[in-house]
């Protein structure tokens, strides 16, 4: 009789803390690469390790509940839908090894490791591979009349419990293990909660215990005289021109941003019970110059609509950002330019205007009255003007040249293996946008903002900048050419989206190529709106430096559709057999190009960068050709 006694203890010790005294353990049934499954390449899926390589993701199949992916290579992991777990794992890279194994860890069954290897499997960034695991049936559990249950009900319901030691957790405010008679020591968390401790000793006249945390909460506050700047608390984007929540304590750091002005930033300390409320005095404008030099001398200068001067004058205190500036005399024909003025700087427009009697464009419909160019571009970085339902909008010339596609040497090491081989490329002369196209040409055309191409896809989707003047997003391939097709009928032109070479041949510059690594410039921050300086948005177009044919925001903002489909053969890369005159991509596939990277990219926003889209997204706009 002792001897059943101390064994039955001894059986219930190891239960406990978690040695396997039963053979309840998960199997691996199989693993394998899906090498037709893109979702790992699709923009809402992409995820980078510490050493900003894309991962693989693992599509887990396993019907059990609560379980946890634990490695040194894994990044991500969510559950996808019941039974089946999405886990993002890091990549082999150049510098070290990548993902090797997994650790899968349930409630009811003894951690199981899963060795890649062991299946021939090695993580390719972007690859989407699938592990099934078999689940036994549940056993019969071992009783013995020498235990107890520790028995709890916890408010909040989703709770973390440290029993002797041992984490726990519960999803719906019910905790019971079955223990010897005994003290023990536990502790009870959740989030936004103050913790409780205690002790309990188990024995015949325990009774469950009615755990309740409090509130560890209080409220913040944040407005800002300025009602339409966005505020910020720990670089999180929480409302605009104010926001009110209950926080934890803790220091907070309150942002209030707005385009074309200084950065309001305020670190605020937040103690139990203690309400705080933050107000932000109207924010300082940023400002810079605009230097007209225009003949004929007295000329009227108006900026966005507004006269300021005549020429030749430097116009001072103009903010931030793309401004209209109309050059005008009677007599002359008016100059209307695009003009982008930066924080203490001066921007220079200089010209002559033209007499009424020799005004002519070869360009235009005269049955059209949306049509209007205001040049013939005849050569390199030439520009002309198009007006659709009142909005204009430019296009530059490429000159068509030769040069290397790819990665090529100014790339670096950042390249992905289907930028390579570095090829030579033929290009005829084409015509590019300026800027992306802008939610005001869009809507123009359209009839749609991005608000209502928000909410095609779902209201609960966040908008990522909004105005006449940011870039459209929210936009699938297909629409962008249900755009186009309109945009051709209101002008009587033949636009289209550019081919990925002609993207990247205008990207570099043309044939002005200075051979940067990014759009215009080898320091990134000066060409792009990229992670780090976009405050997790898009911004106004113009608003960063132009490259060497005068195109702006080839280098992040938002990324670009081409018209070339994405090639899904990854043991022959397109790059491999592509014609060196005017390709223009693979015959078929399932995605199609992006270039250009985006407000949330780095490396992506090199110009021989290369990425694909299923379907629109916050991140993806177009630019057009022609």
């Amino acid at each position: 009789m002792r001897t059943s006694y101390i064994t039955s203890l001894l059986l219930a010790f190891l239960l406990f803390f978690g040695l396997p005294v039963h053979a309840q353990e998960l199997t691996v049934k199989s693993m394998e690469l899906l090498p037709t499954d893109v979702t790992a390449s699709y923009q809402e899926n992409l995820r980078k390790d510490n050493n900003d390589n894309y991962c693989g993701i693992i599509k887990v199949i396993l019907p059990v509940n609560g379980a946890q992916f634990e490695s040194s290579y894994v990044i991500d992991q969510t559950k996808h839908r019941p039974g089946e777990y999405w886990v993002w794992v890091a990549p082999a890279s150049r510098l070290i090894p990548g993902g090797k194994k997994l650790t899968v860890y349930t409630d009811s069954y003894a951690p199981l490791e899963v060795v890649f290897s062991d299946y021939g499997i090695e993580i390719e960034p972007k690859r989407v591979y699938k592990l099934v695991i078999n689940v036994p049936l549940a056993g019969v559990q071992p009783q013995d009349n020498g235990m107890r249950y520790l028995a709890m009900t916890v408010d909040p319901k989703v709770a973390t419990l440290k029993v002797h030691g041992q984490r726990h957790t519960t999803t719906n405010g019910e905790f019971t293990v079955l223990l010897p008679k005994g003290t023990y020591d536990y502790e009870v968390s959740a989030p936004d909660c103050a913790p409780q401790e205690g002790s309990v000793t188990l024995d015949d006249d325990t009774k469950p215990l009615n755990i309740r945390l409090a509130s560890a909460l209080t409220q913040l506050s944040v407005t800002c005289a300025n009602k339409e700047a966005k505020i910020y608390v720990n670089d999180k984007y929480k409302g605009t021109g104010s926001w009110s929540d209950n926080v934890s304590p803790g220091y907070y750091n309150v942002e209030a941003r707005l385009d074309g002005f200084s950065t309001y930033s305020e670190t605020v300390e937040i103690s139990n019970n203690l309400a705080r409320a933050v107000s932000i005095p109207s924010l300082t404008a940023l400002a810079g110059s605009l230097n007209v030099n225009y003949s004929p001398i007295g000329s009227e200068v108006y900026v966005d609509g507004k006269r300021l001067g005549a020429t030749p004058n430097i116009f001072r205190n103009i903010s931030v950002g793309s401004h209209k500036v109309e050059i005008r005399k009677d007599g002359y024909t008016t100059a209307s330019v695009n003009a982008t003025v930066m924080e203490n700087q001066t921007t220079d427009l200089s010209g002559n205007l033209s007499a009424e009697a020799n005004v002519g464009n070869n360009n235009i419909n005269p049955n059209n009255n949306n049509n209007a160019g205001i040049s013939n571009a005849s050569s390199d970085g030439d520009l002309q003007t198009f007006t659709v339902n009142g909005v204009s909008f430019n296009m530059i010339r490429v000159e068509g040249g030769t040069f290397q596609m790819g990665a090529t040497e100014e790339q670096g090491s950042d390249y992905f293996d289907f930028e390579k081989p570095v090829h030579s490329v033929t290009l005829d002369s084409y015509m590019i946008g300026e800027t992306e196209v802008t939610q005001e040409l869009w809507e123009a055309v359209m009839g749609t903002t991005v608000r209502q191409q928000r909410d095609k896809w779902g209201k609960i989707q966040p908008l990522k900048g909004e105005g006449k003047d940011y870039p459209m997003y929210y936009v699938s391939w297909e629409e962008c050419h249900e755009f186009i097709d309109k945009l051709d009928s209101l002008t009587g032109q033949r636009f289209r989206l550019p081919t990925e070479a002609e993207w990247e041949f205008a990207a570099r510059g043309g044939n002005k190529s200075k051979h940067y690594k990014y759009s215009g410039d080898n320091v990134i921050e000066n060409v792009a709106w990229k992670s780090g300086n976009s405050d997790a948005s898009t911004h106004i177009v113009r608003t960063k430096k132009a490259n060497e044919l005068g195109l702006y925001d080839m280098s992040g903002n938002v990324y670009e559709w081409c018209e070339d489909w994405w090639d899904m053969n990854w043991d022959a890369y397109y790059y491999s057999r592509s014609p060196s005159s005017n390709p223009k991509g693979p015959d078929e596939g399932s995605v199609h190009v992006i270039r250009g990277g985006a407000w949330h990219s780095t490396d992506e926003c090199r110009v021989s960068d290369r990425s694909n889209g299923g379907r629109g997204s916050t991140s993806i706009g177009l630019r057009l050709a022609l």
